[in-house]
């Protein structure tokens, strides 16, 4: 199904994923909801989180589906998440009215 400007939309993220193989593309990321993030993280290709972890206990419609922390996954540190996006990002805790929040990066592992 064709969508806007070229776009293409897909009927599920396998679907989609099917649609770049064999493209070129330098980087493909995933944006949710809960259902399509777990989904992404079950394949072998998801090999990095980029993760805004929000502080304090908030009353929210999702979370974030998987507890990944720990569980096969490490956290970059603050100048390779820079290194990944190309560019500054914001150090540490963030605060913004009420909410605090920091940009993290996460990568999957293999125990060898």
């Amino acid at each position: 199904m064709e969508g806007e400007r070229g776009a293409e939309v897909a009927s599920s993220l396998m679907d989609a994923l099917q649609r770049v193989q064999g493209r070129r593309f330098g980087r493909i990321f995933v944006i949710g909801g809960a259902e399509v993030y777990r989904e992404a993280m079950e394949t072998e290709n998801c090999n990095r989180i980029l993760f805004t972890d929000v502080h304090g206990d908030i009353e929210t419609d999702v979370d974030f589906p998987v507890d990944f922390r720990g569980a096969g996954w490490k956290k970059v540190d603050h100048e390779g998440l820079e290194k990944f996006v190309g560019g500054d990002v914001q150090r540490g805790d963030i605060t913004e009215g009420q909410l605090s929040y920091e940009f993290q990066m996460w990568e999957k592992y293999t125990a060898e």
